[in-house]
């Protein structure tokens, strides 16, 4: 049983976060179909399984010198950052997987190439002798295969060249900062900070909150009683549409509870509202 709370209700009745999470997994289903789900959650599995499990070993491969390639810290280091250089280009990933399809599909031609090529990596590195371009390579294409964005990126509009991400993105805060916070690029490329916390998005990348691609997410802050333009500015136009609103019972009126009845709590919400302004 989905709970599915209604304004009216204010969520009474509901399991609390079970019934959120329902709703939410619920309509994760009807937008992209269990088998790709399944596919998704599998691919990341298989990543992190892969961070956990193949790093130690890979460090002992090159540098033992009785079953590995015996090198310096040093040397190690630098073929370990070659193989691991796909990771750095995620962004490329989600577009191209949006604008090329591949076996005509956007996803599931990319899922299973870039799991054959992943497995592929790893196959060569324990079949073929011992060797630096062998082992560098065949890290490499396992980087690649695991790398690869595979989700929505969500952007505003791919195909007009718009890489804007929207809310709910799955490239939001989860970036990495390192080389952004070392070169001082403070902005994005629309100016904004570069680094900024949606509050609405757990933080799943390296250090500061910061979103992969050209642009940061921007969220517009919230305005109530902002309800005609010009936006951004609270005047009497607000005051006007409010009051033609709540005598048309339009739902942009009814601002507190009990929501569904407009009474004086709601013109006393929007009163408050208007007099603190907007952020």
């Amino acid at each position: 049983c989905i709970c599915r709370p209604s304004r009216a209700t204010s969520g009474a009745g509901c399991p609390g976060a079970a019934g959120e999470v329902r709703r939410w997994w619920a309509g994760l289903l009807r937008l992209f179909g269990a088998n790709f789900l399944g596919a998704i959650m599998l691919v990341y599995f298989l990543q992190g399984a892969r961070v956990g499990f193949t790093n130690l070993a890979t460090d002992y491969y090159f540098q033992d010198g009785a079953a590995g390639l015996g090198l310096s810290p040093a040397r190690a280091q630098v073929l370990i950052t070659i193989s691991g250089l796909p990771w750095n280009i995620k962004p490329c990933y989600g577009i191209l997987s949006d604008a090329v399809p591949l076996c005509g599909t956007h996803r599931r031609g990319y899922l299973g190439l870039m799991g054959t090529l992943a497995t592929a990596g790893f196959l060569l590195l324990a079949a073929l002798p011992p060797a630096e371009g062998t082992a560098t390579a065949a890290l490499f294409l396992t980087s690649l295969g695991f790398a690869f964005v595979l989700g929505d990126p969500m952007f505003t509009d791919a195909g007009a060249g718009d890489f804007r991400v929207l809310p709910g993105s799955p490239a939001v805060d989860s970036g990495d900062s390192f080389n952004v916070s070392f070169l001082g690029m403070s902005v994005d490329l629309d100016g904004n900070p570069r680094i900024f916390d949606d509050p609405d998005t757990p933080n799943t990348g390296l250090f500061d909150p910061i979103d992969m691609g050209a642009y940061e997410l921007s969220v517009t802050p919230d305005c109530p009683a902002d309800l005609a333009e010009p936006f951004g500015l609270l005047d009497f136009s607000d005051v006007l549409a409010f009051l033609t609103a709540f005598g048309s019972m339009d739902p942009a009126a009814d601002m507190d509870a009990p929501f569904g009845v407009y009474d004086f709590s709601d013109v006393l919400a929007f009163l408050t509202a208007f007099g603190a302004g907007c952020p």
